[in-house]
């Protein structure tokens, strides 16, 4: 069941509220009780296992929005989204989260705010079993990756970007295209870090030999770099790649 602002336009994840406990929650399910039992109203009011960081004080919002354009088509709804990064909010959030997605900001320095209890959630999130995607190498993202001791570093970003030929499960190189994409905000990354994850994979390699789409596996969990910001929307290449790493 879906709930409309009028009859062309779906309310999106984020809308519906409630006052609980003497404050304003954000509703994730509604149930009725019939015949002795609670059943659904609505039941795909979010995705249960992906929540995606967006701050508009640091993140442009038409970035978020054609992530959300890409999830929605990688049949991904109702997407967790929330802009608090405090240690207290993270932890909360992530708890329940299997997959986090954190648009590349682009304005101030969102990693720089993050507390040192902030950084450890997210670590904690990832070493428990949990996967988090970034998107293109501002240096906000760079900072991000190097939570993980990664040595991420910018690349010279020189096309094609090629499928590595050596992907191996729990990627399927089948399912992903030869190539991908250039466009003005790609970038590739240098990770001199790299052996400090248990085992990595480098999905797409650009001309020089540097990562353009990377996946490592730390603790129980998973870091995964897409060197592509999502400034155009989702072109359909990008959008393989990205419902891999959401099922990897």
């Amino acid at each position: 069941m879906t709930l409309y602002r009028n009859p062309a336009t779906a309310l999106p994840y984020g809308s519906l509220y409630a006052r609980i406990g003497g404050s304003v929650k954000t509703l994730t399910q509604l149930y009725c009780r019939a015949s002795g039992r609670n059943l659904p109203l609505l039941s795909q009011i979010r995705d249960g296992s992906i929540a995606m960081l967006y701050n508009s004080s640091y993140q442009p919002a038409y970035l978020a929005d054609n992530l959300r354009t890409s999830l929605v088509n990688a049949g991904k709804t109702g997407v967790l989204e929330f802009s608090d990064f405090s240690a207290t909010s993270l932890g909360n959030i992530l708890t329940t989260r299997q997959i986090l997605l954190v648009p590349p900001p682009a304005a101030g320095d969102l990693f720089g705010m993050l507390d040192g209890a902030a950084r450890q959630q997210l670590i904690n999130f990832v070493n428990r079993g949990g996967h988090l995607l970034t998107f293109a190498n501002s240096p906000g993202t760079l900072s991000l990756l190097n939570l993980f001791a990664l040595g991420a570093s910018d690349g010279v970003n020189t096309p094609p970007f090629s499928r590595n030929p050596a992907i191996a499960a729990p990627f399927n190189a089948a399912s992903l295209p030869p190539a991908l994409q250039n466009c003005n905000h790609t970038w590739s990354a240098r990770f001199s870090g790299a052996a400090t994850a248990s085992s990595w994979q480098y999905l797409y390699l650009d001309a020089s030999g540097l990562s353009q789409v990377a996946s490592f596996v730390i603790g129980g969990g998973r870091v995964s770099y897409l060197g592509y910001s999502w400034e155009h929307g989702g072109f359909a290449d990008w959008e393989t790649v990205l419902r891999e790493l959401l099922n990897a």
